[in-house]
């Protein structure tokens, strides 16, 4: 039998709401998906800032510690010894606190092509010093310079050796 009117009016109504019901759905996996991204965009930009928090925290607490070990450390290098002459010489005895040693030479009077000097800080003790040696060259008549720190030196009596055909001047100088 023939659906009226009237009943075919009422089952398009039905669908339509069914159709509605249907679309409805669909769009929620959509919007779901929507506010998962942003609660993890928000999650992420929170333990961003949080993490720079504590960075900026570290690194203030590290400035802070490093200013203190600053104050703490020694801060200049103070004469303890100078030497200066001709040729080659060892000089007398000296003692140190220990530490850090600055050697500073200089020399000059060259009147050949060039010249070689060798200067070192040598341990009383035969303790070998690494990096405690300056070697200088000069072209012509030039006036020739050296520096070096040598570090974590032990306290004890060393003395400055130079090997030179040249004069020179040694100052030595400790970290205080």
């Amino acid at each position: 039998m023939p659906l009226s009117n009237e009943e075919k009016q009422k089952i398009n109504e039905e669908e339509k709401i069914r159709a509605k019901a249907q679309n409805k759905y669909k769009s929620r996996p959509l919007v779901l998906a929507f506010v998962i991204v942003i609660i993890v965009i928000l999650i992420v930009i929170g333990l961003s800032s949080t993490k720079n928090n504590t960075n900026e925290t570290s690194t203030s607490n590290q400035e802070e510690n490093s200013n203190q070990q600053v104050e703490e450390v020694a801060t200049e290098f103070v004469e303890i010894f100078s030497l200066s002459g001709d040729g080659n010489r060892d000089s007398e005895s000296f003692n140190t606190t220990g530490g850090n040693i600055k050697m500073v030479a200089i020399t000059s009077g060259s009147t050949a092509v060039g010249s070689y000097s060798s200067i070192s800080l040598e341990s009383e003790s035969d303790e070998y010093l690494s990096g405690a040696r300056l070697s200088i060259s000069t072209d012509g008549s030039e006036s020739g310079n050296g520096e070096t720190i040598i570090r974590n030196v032990d306290a004890g009596s060393y003395y400055i050796s130079v090997i030179s055909g040249i004069d020179w001047e040694v100052t030595v100088y400790e970290l205080k």
